[in-house]
């Protein structure tokens, strides 16, 4: 019993002196936040925070600025008749395509000469060597008679299914 009184006598005086802590906090915060409202009368001293604001506000100002001006320039070029670096490249893209356009047209009479010379004649021989091939021989290709096997065997399914 005596150790629980005793702890609960401790407790209370802790908690008397943590209130006190925070009773001499307050008012030293207080003090502080005077100091310092004394400071800006006397001196009218801005923090570094409302600097830094004045600061950016006047360079933004400075950038806009800037930005006006590049744009007049930009306009001047335009009624003078001058392209911008973007019109300009993609012209010389343009003239690229048609350059590519030309090679490749040359490519197309390039594969018309090599028809010219027989390839397109002897394409037309195989064909026609095959086609007499399967007439002679009767034969079909594995794939077409596996189908026609397969294509049986579904028929049959579907009758066995429907009866």
């Amino acid at each position: 019993m005596e150790k629980n009184t005793q702890r609960r006598r401790h407790r209370e005086e802790d908690m008397e002196k943590n209130i006190e802590k925070n009773k001499q906090r307050r008012r030293h915060g207080e003090e502080h936040t005077e100091k310092k409202t004394q400071r800006r009368r006397h001196t009218e001293k801005k923090t570094y925070r409302e600097e830094d604001m004045e600061k950016n506000v006047e360079k933004n100002k400075q950038r806009r600025r800037h930005g006006e001006e590049h744009t007049e320039k930009n306009t001047q070029r335009r009624r003078h008749g001058e392209k911008t670096w973007r019109r300009r490249h993609r012209e010389e893209d343009m003239e690229k395509k048609t350059w590519r356009r030309r090679h490749r047209e040359e490519d197309t009479e390039k594969k018309t000469w090599r028809g010219r010379h027989g390839e397109e004649h002897w394409r037309e021989e195989n064909m026609e060597k095959n086609i007499e091939r399967r007439r002679h021989t009767e034969k079909k290709t594995w794939r077409r008679t596996h189908r026609e096997e397969d294509m049986e065997k579904n028929i049959e399914k579907k009758t066995w299914r429907r009866t």
